[in-house]
């Protein structure tokens, strides 16, 4: 028997669906917000209202994705008169369980029969729901804020069985496309973005194994019947496109869509007219009282570290030895070299690296799973010696670290002209900055614009606006061997070609294009070192050619002695091909010290030299973050 066939029909002998509007009318409920919630209705710039739904078969109104009380009016009709929607081969009432239900608690309808959405939740078990967010991952550009994503929890799981729960996404389809197109395509919302589900152990094991990123799960406080409207609004939700934007409209921002579906007065995505970083999203999550706990999950990597933590360096090697199946010797002659201390922890860290380097694709499953049982089984051999339980819990949430958006005053001088610049920058981090609850090694950079006010001349002039400054300077070690790299986009004030001074008639402002490769160490905990080759285009009337090249070298450290205390030493060194032999070198210190949550000072020093012409900068600076 069809799906279809089993609503009740007595709804259409109910007072009639033009008794329904008026009474839904004098309820005002196309004023709702869960009306508004369940439509996705957001304020449109010139009055009214709009769906951020792309679908049309989404609406049961001709003009539906504008007017409420018009789709509310439709919805109605199409449950009285048991119309079959298409796209689903449903009912109304089942292809929109979440509309009717709702508007069931306030007009009185008859339960319907759904078996579809019963089979389906009945595979859910809903009884809580969790806030999941991936720490950022530099080398996917579409997951370099991080990520958000629900995962729905039954009732009998526990910390131990989470992995079996289902998760809930949001995500575009790209086609596979990477690189410019990419960027274009999700700046301008060309991809369709959708909701799917899929058990969470799958999106663990991309996230925490494949790349690394560290997980956190915020239990959410829904009620029962929250919960329950959450699930029926995603169920009514297959399918259903939204046309995805990188900044606004991505994954984050129909996550808080979802959620204020299941509690509509907490009106989640008013906060986000105009970007939705995924921390920021979380942090309205957590302000307005919806979550009850957070629970951690490192990454296979955070794990590892911490159990190599308290191993001596010089048993490193033999953990490499030990995890590499074709090793010529045995796993017994390998561990009688080790300290009889640290055998039991070198075997497990060299059980989860070649379980990590097997999840990641680097060997294969018939060339792992037998070293996999080997360690297994001599580790079993030992006694039960104390081994490093799991990584501790970070003392900042990635919710409780810096805002991303800030403001900035420095005063100083370049050059001799004593000056003020003003900063702007509405996303995201920066090395300098308290790095407590972001990724460490990490900085995003958008749209950052500084005005420089020059005391003497008394002008103000554009001193920089960077489109786009990324990079990501993750440490090599004898276990992972990640690229370091950054890429940079905007227009920065430079010399002139062959000035052999510097005054503001011999600087321009040229548009840049850099990009950089090449490998980070850690000297310590608080210290790394990077080096990088650059190559900069730079596009200005200044040139013969209109433009020029230029191949580099960046030189750098990143020291953190103290959680409210950064500081980065930093060396470049350029040379233009084909403009008069044309080279510029760069060096600069920034200090930075976080006197308060959203506050930080520090100072800058900068020695430009390009060609004859010589430049020092001296600024104290002052950041607010908000």
């Amino acid at each position: 028997m069809s799906a279809c066939t089993l609503v009740p029909r007595a709804l259409a002998q109910t007072p009639g669906w033009a008794a329904l509007q008026a009474r839904a009318a004098n309820l005002h409920l196309a004023d709702d917000p869960q009306w508004h919630a369940l439509l996705h209705y957001i304020p449109s710039s010139l009055g009214g209202v709009h769906s951020t739904a792309d679908a049309p078969w989404f609406f049961l109104a001709r003009d539906g994705k504008t007017n409420p009380a018009a789709e509310l009016n439709a919805t109605l009709s199409a449950f009285a008169n048991n119309a079959v929607i298409a796209a689903k081969d449903e009912l109304a009432a089942c292809a929109f369980i979440g509309r009717y239900r709702w508007l069931s608690s306030r007009l009185s309808l008859p339960e319907p029969q759904c078996p579809r959405f019963a089979a389906w939740r009945a595979r859910l078990q809903p009884h809580r729901v969790t806030l999941v967010f991936p720490s950022a991952y530099l080398n996917n550009p579409s997951s370099m804020f991080g990520h958000t994503l629900l995962r729905v929890d039954a009732a009998e799981q526990t910390e131990q069985t989470r992995l079996l729960a289902y998760a809930v996404n949001f995500g575009a389809d790209t086609g596979g496309d990477g690189g410019a197109l990419f960027a274009v395509k999700g700046l301008t919302g060309m991809y369709p973005g959708t909701f799917s589900v899929a058990p969470y152990y799958e999106l663990v094991k991309k996230y925490s194994a494949l790349e690394n990123r560290d997980i956190w799960e915020y239990q959410l406080n829904l009620t029962a019947d929250e919960t329950e409207r959450l699930v029926e609004h995603l169920w009514e939700l297959r399918g259903v496109y939204f046309d995805y934007y990188f900044f606004d409209e991505n994954c984050s921002y129909h996550l808080l869509a979802l959620l204020d579906a299941a509690r509509p007065h907490a009106r989640l995505t008013q906060d986000f007219p105009a970007w939705a970083i995924p921390a920021d999203t979380v942090r309205a999550v957590v302000a307005r009282g919806m979550v009850a706990n957070a629970v951690y999950r490192p990454a296979h990597r955070t794990v590892l570290q911490h159990q190599l933590a308290a191993l001596p360096p010089v048993t490193y090697s033999s953990i490499t030895q030990l995890a590499d199946a074709r090793a010529a010797a045995s796993i017994a002659d390998t561990v009688a070299t080790l300290p009889a201390q640290h055998a039991a922890t070198a075997l497990t860290s060299a059980y989860d690296y070649l379980h990590y380097q097997l999840l990641a694709n680097k060997i294969p499953r018939e060339s792992a799973a037998p070293r996999l049982h080997a360690l297994l089984r001599a580790r079993s051999e030992l006694p039960p010696d104390a081994v490093p339980g799991a990584p501790p819990t970070p003392h900042v949430r990635p919710d409780q670290g810096h805002d991303t958006a800030r403001l900035g005053i420095a005063l100083g001088s370049v050059a001799t002209h004593e000056t003020l610049t003003l900063r702007v920058q509405p996303a995201f981090h920066e090395l300098v900055d308290p790095q407590d609850g972001y990724v460490t090694g990490a900085q995003i950079n958008f749209l950052d614009f500084r005005l420089h006010y020059d005391a003497v001349d008394t002008t103000w002039r554009t001193e920089r606006f960077s489109l786009v400054d990324i990079a990501s300077l993750t440490a090599r070690d004898e276990f992972f061997d990640p690229w370091s790299w950054q890429v940079r986009a905007g227009w920065r004030r430079e010399t002139l070609p062959r000035s052999d001074h510097y005054n503001d008639d011999e600087t321009t402002l040229p548009f840049q294009l850099t990009a950089g490769g090449g490998i980070t160490r850690s000297a310590s905990n608080a210290l790394r070192l990077y080096t990088l080759a650059t190559a900069n285009l730079e596009l200005d009337d200044a040139y013969t050619r209109g433009y020029a090249l230029a191949p580099g070298v960046d030189l750098g450290m990143i020291w953190n002695p103290h959680q409210r205390v950064a500081l980065q030493a930093h060396g470049h060194y350029e040379h233009f091909i084909d403009t008069a032999d044309f080279e510029r070198t760069r060096i600069s210190l920034e200090a930075r010290y976080q006197f308060a949550p959203s506050h930080t000072v520090g100072i800058d020093l900068t020695q430009e030299r390009a060609t004859g012409a010589l430049r020092s900068t001296t600024l104290m600076t002052w950041t607010v973050f908000f």
